[in-house]
């Protein structure tokens, strides 16, 4: 289980360890009890845009920036990386950029 939650403000690092009365390797399952009023959730942003968006979950320590994860485009062999997948690779990270703009949240 994820109990180690990291959070980052300018150069400041902080690691929390959480204990709860659920657990859980479902993020969706997660994402439910939190929308249900059951405790808070430790989400990527495109997780849980739209969700704050909409209401349904509130940001807390929005000061404080959790982990980044990576999104990674993997292939067996260099020569899977043609020119369309370099293509698609940059349209993506536009997107999330600018999705993740959009709805308010901070660019790292």
């Amino acid at each position: 289980m994820y109990n180690r939650w990291r959070f980052k403000k300018g150069n400041e690092n902080l690691e929390i360890e959480v204990k709860g009365n659920r657990t859980a390797d479902d993020s969706d399952a997660v994402r439910y009890w939190a929308i249900s009023g059951h405790g808070i959730c430790y989400r990527s942003w495109l997780d849980v845009a739209e969700d704050v968006m909409a209401g349904r979950l509130e940001v807390l320590c929005s000061d404080w920036l959790g982990e980044e994860v990576p999104l990674n485009i993997i292939c067996a062999d260099r020569r899977q990386l043609s020119p369309k997948i370099r293509l698609l690779k940059d349209h993506l990270q536009e997107r999330f950029r600018s999705y993740c703009f959009s709805l308010g949240k901070k660019q790292h």
